[in-house]
């Protein structure tokens, strides 16, 4: 027993300020339904890059149903770097960083149609005095439903240094046997 405890196969973790941003809790707390959608989360294989599972959203029949993630403080003097994983097997989606302090949205990402999984990647500014922003993802076009799959992880990271939470698995820092870092643009 004390062989299988002490045991570890590698992970590859990427730090975010998105809670449950690889769905490894399996449950759908920290993730929150806009308009009408309905959320499961799913482990066909065929639909994930990485991790055990993704997020299905079912949109309602009008534009704007999808997701949003629960909202992270933030801070006016940085930049956020935002990676994300969707595919639109039906419709249309946009990505969207809201800025929940003053309810606007900070940055839209178009009209994604992908039928395959494309990662949106994108750098913003924080406003002034915002302090808590959120990620959502909605349909674009009425006449749904349409199905939206957002596959682990959902990163968004500082510029600045920040403390971001473990996921579950890490219980002991001997399970850390590398750290790397790519700036944007090189990978």
């Amino acid at each position: 027993n004390a062989v299988l405890k002490n045991t570890d196969h590698p992970y590859i973790w990427f730090p975010s300020l998105v809670t449950d941003s690889d769905f490894g809790l399996n449950t759908l707390t920290n993730w929150t339904v806009v308009s009408g959608a309905t959320l499961t989360l799913d482990t066909t294989a065929s639909e994930i890059l990485f991790g055990e599972r993704y997020l299905s959203i079912l949109t309602a029949a009008s534009a704007d149903s999808g997701v949003r993630s629960g909202s992270f403080e933030t801070h006016e003097d940085e930049q956020l770097l935002v990676s994300t994983h969707v595919k639109a097997s039906a419709g249309n989606v946009k990505a969207q960083l809201f800025n929940s302090t003053a309810s606007t949205v900070t940055k839209s990402v178009g009209t994604i149609d992908e039928r395959v999984s494309i990662e949106i990647r994108f750098r913003e500014a924080v406003p002034s005095n915002c302090t808590q922003m959120y990620l959502r993802w909605l349909s674009v076009d009425a006449g749904g439903p349409y199905s939206i799959s957002l596959s682990p992880p959902v990163v968004v990271q500082s510029d600045r240094r920040r403390t971001y939470v473990t996921p579950s698995w890490f219980t002991r820092e001997s399970q850390v046997k590398d750290v790397l870092a790519f700036r944007q643009g090189y990978a």
